[in-house]
């Protein structure tokens, strides 16, 4: 029996948890990380049911919300419950071809900073076995599923390495590697790699990366503005669109080589 990717993902980010609380000493509101699974999975519980989605949809429910409460930092429950909510519901309300328009947790994050002006991103800080646990389990669970979906990571920080050194020749000083904060491990690793919200061809998810990084450098960079990267991957989902129409005889890029079913049954697939 085929063990689901998902599950592997699960296990990966409870030990960042657990790793995180017990010995890196992170300060977890535990009431936060309550208000983000029961709006996530109460979310997710009724699309199921609107929708005739299989129950096992919350698999990749409890992700997200995993993912969201390892990186939103704010002062209000309330808020920890709307991220989760329009987290989860963006992967059902905008889609393209059968697909996530935007990377829910990125979505939610951003959504909420915008609207509310109490939402955060993360400071907390890792150490070289959270790194090393991240980087080495994403690669596994890639490699697992499909070998060249690896390229998506290769792309994205060879890139960034190149458009960085072009960037600093030019007299522009900004931090895109940031491997010490929790937030962006997440956000490379498993946020920009997401396959239900990048292209499905291998040049455009060549030419996606690229765009990327380089809305992210001029986001950060000429604009100044806060949490470029996250600012970055929402409109990289327009730039998604675009690639996947021109690219449109190219095979779905899924988690999953072997299943690969819609959208609405979820299964198999990280979100």
């Amino acid at each position: 029996m085929r063990l689901d990717n998902r599950l592997l993902l699960i296990l990966l980010l409870a030990f960042v948890y657990l790793y995180g609380w017990t010995i890196l000493h992170w300060d977890f509101d535990f009431s936060k990380l309550v208000a983000i699974f029961s709006f996530g999975l109460l979310t997710q519980t009724l699309f199921c049911l609107a929708f005739k989605i299989p129950v096992n949809a919350a698999i990749s429910t409890i992700i997200t919300t995993m993912l969201l409460g390892l990186m939103i930092r704010t002062e209000f429950i309330f808020i920890c419950g709307m991220v989760s909510f329009f987290a989860v519901s963006s992967k059902y309300i905008f889609q393209y071809n059968g697909k996530h328009l935007f990377n829910p947790a990125n979505f939610g994050l951003i959504f909420m900073i915008l609207f509310t002006h109490q939402a955060f991103i993360t400071t907390h800080q890792t150490d070289f076995i959270v790194i090393s646990g991240i980087v080495l389990g994403i690669i596994g669970i890639l490699y697992r599923s499909d070998a060249k979906k690896i390229d998506m990571l290769v792309f994205y920080f060879a890139l960034n390495l190149l458009v960085g050194f072009v960037y600093k020749f030019l007299g522009y000083s900004f931090e895109s590697f940031q491997l010490n904060d929790v937030w962006f491990l997440i956000y490379s690793f498993i946020l920009v790699a997401d396959p239900l919200s990048s292209p499905n061809s291998r040049i455009g998810r060549l030419i996606w990366a690229l765009a990327i990084v380089l809305i992210t450098h001029v986001l950060g960079c000429n604009l100044n503005l806060p949490y470029a990267h996250f600012y970055a991957l929402a409109i990289g989902g327009f730039v998604m669109v675009l690639i996947d129409y021109v690219f449109n005889k190219e095979a779905r890029f899924s988690w999953d080589s072997v299943h690969r079913r819609a959208l609405y049954t979820n299964d198999l697939m990280l979100t």
